[in-house]
């Protein structure tokens, strides 16, 4: 554990609010998205690629940098003992295999942040041009 999150967690247990940090209620919510989620990658008129299906074939399976990052975040909520709500991409179930799975056994919620993650706004008209439930 890095020291910074060492000495929180020691600060927060010697800390004479210890018993008013304990007893509050405590929402966290965490997007899990990345950055070819934004506009100018996928999911727009203007888009690099034409979807996230695209960008991964380009990639040819050699991207991830979701799957650590949201390991070491488990891994702090654990030893906070907190649980939060993830708001996962739909398309992030199928190109990381196993990682909401593994947000969901540790007693997290799942909830759905869209399906692609896509930008409705037409770059010349500058306004929604469709909108997708």
């Amino acid at each position: 554990m890095p020291e910074v999150e060492k000495k929180l967690i020691e600060d927060n247990n010697q800390s004479p609010w210890r018993h008013l940090i304990n007893s509050m209620k405590l929402a966290v919510t965490i997007d899990i998205e990345d950055w070819y989620h934004i506009p100018s990658v996928t999911g727009s008129p203007f888009s690099r690629f034409k979807d996230v299906d695209e960008f991964f074939n380009q990639w040819r399976g050699c991207y991830d940098y979701l799957t650590e990052p949201t390991k070491r975040v488990l891994e702090m909520l654990d030893e906070l003992n907190i649980r939060a709500t993830f708001f996962v991409v739909a398309d992030v179930v199928e190109h990381y295999p196993g990682l909401v799975e593994q947000i969901a056994e540790r007693g997290h919620e799942i909830a759905c942040h869209g399906r692609h993650h896509a930008c409705k706004i037409h770059p010349k008209k500058a306004r929604m041009v469709c909108y997708v439930a």
